[in-house]
């Protein structure tokens, strides 16, 4: 079946595919993310089981203890985590407060740092966030993580139970932790719900935790439902028997009447992505799920082919993306209370005619489309938007290029927005004058370059950015852009993908130096990339 139709039996959807599915949301999606993502993203994550098990064995050198403590920590047939959790911290923190090994110095002196500091964690909690608190990235999954990147415009919020920061570094969207999960902003936000690498103190993980966790969940939970009643639902990197998912339908519908519209929009507004290794299906289906009694049906997709998902949240025609709405509301709160975040005041004034702002001023305009214009004038935020702006298809910010002045003298990145936005005839000038830029520059350092890339055999020193740009380099930090501009421009062999990791984590900088190496990336990723030895 290549193509999945609605099929109505009297009793909800039987067939649909993910696209044709996701094309109804009227609304921008919730995602609720587990750890199977961040299993399938980064190399250091772990189950439940897996961290407690680890962490154990690091201390005492053997697994039969664990083994033992698992067996002890059944409860009504299942093993209890919190319980399990609770234990293990015990022994860890014991350990490491009577021993101080060596090994576990980093632990200990951050323990003690977040006690002057007023912020009581345990050493366990402070090991755990140093577990996974650096994200080490599965390799070849750039194609999936260029889909995610694509979507996120489309995605309301976020919610999740994973303590690590991949949320924040692929979707890019501004952390909740605690109680800031009351207080703020949901759009373009992650709701941190069981806390976060960054704040050990908040880790929720073990029995006192969560009885803490449930007391003060009931706000929580409000806001949820609120989103849940509102937004279409997206649950990824759980299993349909994950407690979470049930805890979370048997709240929803504790307060929802399952028959009621209400309840009848939630039921088939929720999606379970459900990870089944090599699985390409993109049928969604129908699921029941029994909930003490109470039979809840949901939509479920089983599949290992998360990019169709996200390719189809990227698609979605909504009217504005969820950062500007976060942009807007932000604008919005500070006209409320008088003054933005640094104190300045707010003065609210109704103007006819917008072209009499200046850059700096903060506007927002309410109007007619024909008086209302999208406008940018600095190309400092073309550069730092750079990579957001390519990989999100945002058509609509090139537009306004053309009422961009660009200085002769500037390095501007033009062959990849002209890719997207052919008919604007000012970008084909910058084009020649990028490429003109590239071999004047190569050109007027390459005796200087050579003596700097090639080894004694002549063969190139240098195969990534870490390598010119690290702290083990040997080139003198004022020459190493030279030396990879003439490096990664000349070199067959040289990792382009490390010049765009370089280029990412530097995100913000718009510098000279930054605008070259951008400029050259931007050429050699581009679709019509014509190698110009023949010009040097």
């Amino acid at each position: 079946m290549s193509d999945f139709l609605r099929v109505s039996f009297g009793f909800g959807v039987k067939y649909m595919r993910v696209d044709s599915f996701v094309s109804e949301f009227g609304n921008y999606p919730i995602l609720f993310i587990g750890t199977g993502l961040s299993l399938r993203y980064l190399k250091n994550s772990y189950t439940w089981d897996g961290l407690l098990q680890k962490i154990l064995y690091e201390v005492l050198g053997e697994n039969d203890t664990y083994r033992d403590l698992k067996y002890d920590c059944r409860k009504n047939g299942e093993v209890s985590y919190p319980l399990l959790a609770t234990k293990v911290e015990e022994i860890f923190d014991n350990y490491l407060k009577e021993h101080k090994p060596e090994k576990f110095k980093k632990v200990n002196d951050i323990f003690y740092e977040l006690i002057d500091e007023g912020r009581y964690s345990s050493r366990f909690k402070v090991y755990v966030s140093l577990l996974i608190g650096k994200m080490d990235w599965r390799e070849n999954m750039q194609e999936e993580f260029d889909a995610v990147k694509k979507a996120r415009k489309n995605i309301g919020s976020i919610i999740t139970t994973n303590y690590d920061g991949l949320v924040e570094s692929l979707f890019e969207f501004s952390p909740l932790v605690g109680n800031d999960i009351l207080l703020s902003n949901p759009f373009g936000s992650v709701y941190k719900i069981h806390g976060c690498s960054s704040k050990p103190e908040e880790i929720i993980i073990n029995e006192l935790d969560y009885v803490k966790f449930e007391t003060k969940y009931e706000l929580i939970r409000a806001q949820m439902i609120s989103l849940f009643a509102h937004n279409p639902i997206i649950f990824i990197g759980y299993s349909i028997t994950d407690s979470n998912i049930r805890a979370i339908l048997k709240t929803v519908f504790d307060y929802v009447d399952l028959n009621s519209e209400i309840g009848k929009k939630i039921q088939k507004n929720f999606l379970l992505i459900e990870y089944l290794e090599g699985e390409k299906s993109v049928e969604v289906t129908d699921y029941d799920i029994d909930l003490g009694g109470t039979n809840i049906r949901i939509n479920k997709l089983q599949t290992d082919n998360f990019i169709s998902l996200f390719e189809a949240i990227a698609s979605l025609n909504l009217p504005i993306s969820t950062m500007d709405i976060r942009k807007v509301q932000s604008i919005v709160k500070d006209i409320y209370r008088g003054a933005d975040k640094h104190g300045n005041s707010i003065k609210v004034h109704v103007d006819h005619n917008i072209d009499n702002y200046n850059n700096g001023d903060k506007v927002l305009a309410i109007g007619a489309v024909s008086t209302v214009k999208y406008t940018h004038k600095k190309t400092a935020d073309f550069i730092s938007d750079y990579f957001r702006i390519i990989v999100e298809d945002d058509k609509a910010y090139i537009d306004v290029i053309d009422q961009v002045y660009i200085a002769p003298s500037e390095w501007f990145p033009a062959y990849r927005f002209s890719e997207k936005c052919p008919d604007i005839e000012k970008l084909q000038n910058e084009k020649r004058e990028q490429c003109s830029k590239i071999i004047k520059y190569i050109t007027t350092n390459t005796e200087f370059c050579k003596s700097r890339a090639y080894s004694d055999k002549n063969t190139f020193l240098y195969n990534n950015m870490n390598e010119i740009m690290g702290e083990g380099s040997n080139i003198p930090a004022s020459n190493r852009t030279k030396v990879a501009m003439y490096t990664i421009y000349k070199n067959p062999d040289f990792n382009i993908n490390s010049l765009k990791d370089y280029l990412e984590e530097r995100k913000g900088v718009t510098n000279s130096d930054y605008r070259k190496l951008l400029c050259l990336y931007d050429y050699m990723t581009s679709e019509n990339y014509l190698n110009l030895d023949n010009k040097f």
